[in-house]
C-alpha cells in the first residue's frame, strides 16, 4: 500500500514538469523518451550515450526523422546488442567508446546484474581488482570536433553515473545542444542528490528548461535567443 501510494505521488510530482510543448512525442519501447520534435530533420544531428540491451528508441528517431543518430557505448552489453541483425540502421553509427568529461581511459564497475548489463561508474577506493573494467571514453565536445559537427540537435545520455561530468564539459563549451534527455543515477550510493540539484541548477543558468520528467529520466529543452 505504502509503496502505491509512493509511486502516485511521484507521479502527481513528476506532472508538474510535463510541459506541452505542441510538439512532444514519446520514442522507443522498451527504454522510452518523451522529447519535442519540433525542427527534427533530415539534417538534424543526435548523439546518444548508452545501448544498453534496448536501442528502439534509437531506431523510431531514425525512421521518424531520417536523421543521422551517432551511438556510444564501450561495453560488451552494447556491443553485443548492435551486433544484432535488427539493430542495424544506415543511419545510426556505433563508436564502442564511453563519453566523459575527457578523452582517456575510465574505470567502470563490472554489472550486479549480468542480464541487464549496465557498467557504471566507479568512483570509490574500494571497488578494485575483478570488479573493475577499463574502456575508452571520450568527451563529447571533441567528438564533436572529430565529426566537423556545429551543433547538436538531441543528445540522449543513460551512462550511469557519468552523466554529470559530460553535462558539465559540454555546459563549460561553446557546443550548441538544442535538446537533451537524460536519467541522474543519485540513487547509487555513493552519488549524493546535491550532485543531481547541482546540475538541474547549472543547465536552468543555460537556459534549459525541464519539459518532461518521470522518475529520475530528465528531458530539457534549450531556450533559444
Amino acid at each position: 500500500m505504502f509503496n502505491e501510494l509512493r509511486k502516485r505521488g511521484r507521479k502527481i510530482v513528476d506532472s508538474f514538469y510535463c510541459k506541452n510543448t505542441g510538439y512532444k512525442k514519446e520514442f522507443g519501447k522498451k527504454c522510452t523518451w518523451f522529447i519535442d520534435t519540433k525542427g527534427l530533420n533530415k539534417e538534424s544531428i543526435v548523439y546518444s550515450g548508452g545501448v544498453g540491451n534496448d536501442i528502439t528508441f534509437e531506431l523510431e528517431i531514425a525512421n521518424a526523422f531520417e536523421c543521422s543518430i551517432y551511438l556510444f557505448d564501450p561495453s560488451e552489453t552494447g556491443i553485443s546488442t548492435m551486433r544484432k541483425e535488427e539493430n542495424r540502421h544506415p543511419l545510426i553509427q556505433f563508436f564502442p567508446i564511453g563519453l566523459s568529461e575527457q578523452n582517456g581511459i575510465k574505470k567502470f564497475s563490472l554489472p550486479e546484474t549480468i542480464s541487464e548489463g549496465s557498467y557504471r561508474i566507479c568512483v570509490t577506493s574500494e571497488e578494485i581488482g575483478e570488479k573493475n573494467i577499463y574502456f575508452e571514453c571520450k568527451s563529447v565536445p571533441s567528438l564533436v570536433q572529430e565529426f566537423n559537427h556545429r551543433e547538436i540537435d538531441l543528445l540522449k545520455i543513460d551512462i550511469e553515473g557519468f552523466e554529470y561530468e559530460v553535462l558539465e564539459s559540454i555546459l563549460k563549451s561553446d557546443i550548441i545542444v538544442r535538446q537533451i534527455c537524460v536519467e541522474f543515477h543519485h540513487f547509487f550510493s555513493f552519488i549524493p542528490k546535491k550532485k543531481t540539484d547541482r546540475i538541474l541548477k547549472l543547465l536552468k543558468q543555460h537556459s534549459y528548461r525541464i519539459i518532461h520528467k518521470r522518475m529520475l529520466d530528465y528531458t530539457f529543452l534549450l531556450n533559444e535567443k
